[in-house]
């Protein structure tokens, strides 16, 4: 007795482990190759019991057990790549799509500005840069505190309180402290790359602006940057647009 069970039972454990690779396939919903490797295991555990029954030589189940064990191996290692890919495409490029993203804000940021500025937006690269670089921005601070019964004119008439005119670089005005601090700040910001698409190799944005005249007539100047690169070419990032007035990206938290 024991020596049948011990005869037959490497067929029996290869059956079980062929079975539960099959039903765990069927349950989780695997493709076909990884049900295709479960039924190999089964193969092989038929080639053993045939083999423990004297119906075929040691050296016959032996050759079928290896090429099966090969293909079952094979089979269940394709599927594993299968899943392992999207898995991994998903995550780099949530790590792409974050820093592509992030310049895409600084982008705006910049562009905003500029049009408080100069009252349109720039489509030009060099003009936008060297806005951020070489313009100074004039930031009035008040000091003092208007009485409720006076106007701020008539309290700065009385010196009760005053005001004082400044230059601030216009990158330090544009990214000052507020917008630095809600900003993702693993992503560095670098005013010189910022026509740089992250995780390329030196493709730029492409900046478009122009300007709308709507039905009343009056025109409204408009911009758009889009990532001319993406690492998902379904799902091209964008902020602003051409055809309608608007500061908005085409990610998912904008739309």
């Amino acid at each position: 007795m024991k020596e049948t069970i011990s005869r037959f039972a490497p067929a029996i454990i290869l059956f079980l482990a062929g079975l539960t690779v099959i039903i765990f396939g069927g349950v989780t919903g695997q493709d076909m190759r990884f049900m295709l490797g479960g039924g190999s295991i089964i193969l092989i555990a038929i080639f053993v019991t045939l083999n423990a029954m004297g119906i075929i030589n040691a050296k016959i189940s032996a050759v079928a057990s290896i090429v099966l064990a090969i293909l079952s191996i094979v089979l269940l290692y394709f599927n594993f790549i299968s899943i392992k890919e999207p898995i991994d495409f998903r995550k780099e490029k949530s790590k792409r799509y974050s820093a592509v993203i992030q310049r895409l804000k600084d982008i705006r940021q910049a562009e905003v500005e500029y049009k408080k500025q100069h009252g349109g937006y720039t489509g030009e690269w060099d003009t936008l840069i060297n806005f951020l670089v070489q313009d100074s921005i004039a930031v009035v601070k008040k000091f003092g505190t208007v009485p409720d019964s006076l106007s701020e004119l008539e309290a700065i008439k009385r010196g009760i309180i005053s005001r004082d005119t400044s230059l601030v670089q216009a990158k330090e005005y544009v990214y000052d402290e507020d917008y630095m601090d809600i900003r993702d700040n693993k992503h560095d910001l670098v005013i010189d790359s910022l026509m740089y698409i992250p995780f390329t190799n030196g493709s730029k944005f492409e900046l478009e602006a122009d300007t709308l005249t709507r039905e009343s007539g009056m025109k409204v100047s408009v911009f758009q940057v889009t990532d001319t690169d993406p690492f998902d070419p379904e799902d091209v990032l964008q902020v602003g647009s051409l055809s309608q007035p608007t500061t908005s990206g085409n990610w998912s938290e904008e739309k």
